[in-house]
């Protein structure tokens, strides 16, 4: 019997406190949508190397069971916060990434203005008939190693929106924190890349999210946690954090 969906991140190339946030991460994934969740570690790739930690997402297909259909993907440092819903049965979806990213995905890559959407690939959904062109992303990061992350992002756009329709997604699915130029009511996926200090700001998050169950509770955790987030974007020192989060 095949699986619906499956749900994929990565903890490859993070340390024992990183990888113990990302696993607390993916328990409350599952909590929330009832969907299990694959972590890849540095073990899991069998000897691969990794020119960037963020290329892994190319690579789910060789390590999901075979029994799987869809995947929905998300990076390490993006925290399920609510339910997703019911998920769309594409071969594709994904949020728009931000206006600036695009701008500049442009400007080095002109053919993509020919797209409705340039989507960030931090989280995703995906059947399982878009393997082969995970596989040709796969082989253009590797002869490119030298190559970040602009770099992945705008080679997936490529060569999935060429042979692809893209299902756009809302907002909320990816709502990168700092970055956005609006706020994104209840948002789904809370991406923390763009925060400096990502992974406290998940801890910090995580620790507030799971003290409190209660749906009001939860609504006045979260709004402080975006002003934890504020402060700690705001340049808030190392020795101060501890006082950041209790005050």
């Amino acid at each position: 019997m095949r699986q619906t969906y499956h749900a994929v991140t990565s903890a490859v190339w993070l340390d024992a406190s990183a990888i113990e946030i990302v696993e607390r991460a993916a328990k409350r994934f599952e909590k929330l949508n009832g969907i299990p969740v694959q972590i890849l570690y540095n073990h899991t790739l069998g000897g691969k190397i990794l020119t960037h930690r963020r290329f892994v997402k190319s690579l789910i297909w060789e390590y999901v069971p075979e029994d799987v259909e869809r995947v929905i993907y998300y990076d390490y440092d993006v925290l399920p916060l609510t339910p997703l819903g019911e998920l769309p049965k594409v071969d594709f979806a994904a949020a728009p990434d931000l206006k600036k990213s695009m701008d500049e995905a442009f400007e080095i890559w002109p053919l993509l203005r020919q797209y409705n959407i340039y989507f960030s690939p931090s989280v995703f959904l995906a059947h399982r008939k878009m393997a082969e062109l995970f596989d040709r992303i796969a082989c253009s990061q590797a002869a490119k190693p030298d190559q970040r992350g602009s770099y992945e992002q705008s080679l997936f756009n490529t060569l999935i929106q060429y042979k692809r329709a893209i299902h756009q997604l809302p907002k909320s699915w990816n709502y990168i924190v700092g970055c956005e130029a609006e706020y994104v009511p209840e948002p789904k996926m809370l991406n923390c890349a763009g925060i400096e200090s990502s992974m406290l700001t998940m801890r910090v998050l995580l620790d507030i999210l799971e003290a409190k169950e209660d749906p009001l509770a939860v609504a006045s955790s979260l709004a402080n946690a975006q002003e934890i987030v504020e402060r700690l974007q705001r340049g808030i020192k190392a020795g101060d954090q501890k006082h950041a989060v209790s005050g």
